[in-house]
């Protein structure tokens, strides 16, 4: 397995700049491993290593998110959308291993639980399933990759600090007469 590129942040250039630079990649990879999932039979392991990504990647977005505003709102509700079924999922699986152990009863007291517990893993599986087809390709793929090249806050203060920087030259030329 190979070794991770690590993300390079570059400390002269704006926290803004760096998320131009940094969030696409960490979203290719996350797009990524969300089509690697969807592309296999995805185990109840799989499932949770794909919830601790999607819990850090969120939680980047959530970081940078003053610099984009509202742009970011969007992938934040799709991530946590796909967040919520995955925690279920995982509940779920929890809840089976400390009750049922490695056993699935089809018959005696635990049966019935066992049977909610798998119907509620496939259930949420599929609308899992469904949501990332729905939010990680095609159109939804494309929505993922608007908005991290301008931050919409950072480019609003820099035409600010422009109109700020021509004033006084323009203040100064209308008290000359000029």
């Amino acid at each position: 397995m190979g070794k991770k590129k690590e993300l390079v942040w570059e400390a002269t250039k704006s926290v803004a700049a760096n998320g131009r630079l940094v969030l696409p990649r960490l979203t290719a990879r996350y797009l990524r491993a969300g089509k690697k999932l969807l592309d296999a039979e995805p185990s109840p392991k799989d499932l949770h290593g794909f919830h601790l990504k999607t819990e850090r990647f969120r939680d980047i977005l959530e970081l940078f998110q003053p610099c984009y505003g509202a742009s970011l709102e969007p992938q934040l509700e799709a991530l946590r959308s796909i967040q919520e079924y995955l925690g279920a999922i995982n509940d779920s699986g929890t809840t089976q291993r400390l009750v049922l152990g490695n056993r699935r009863p089809r018959t005696g007291r635990l049966a019935p639980l066992a049977k909610f517990l798998d119907a509620r893993v496939a259930e949420n599986t599929a609308h899992l399933l469904g949501d990332l087809r729905a939010n990680l390709h095609g159109d939804g793929r494309k929505a993922w990759r608007v908005g991290y090249r301008t931050a919409p806050r950072a480019t609003a203060a820099k035409k600010q600090r422009t109109r700020s920087r021509k004033a006084p030259a323009d203040s100064h030329q209308d008290l000359t007469g000029a």
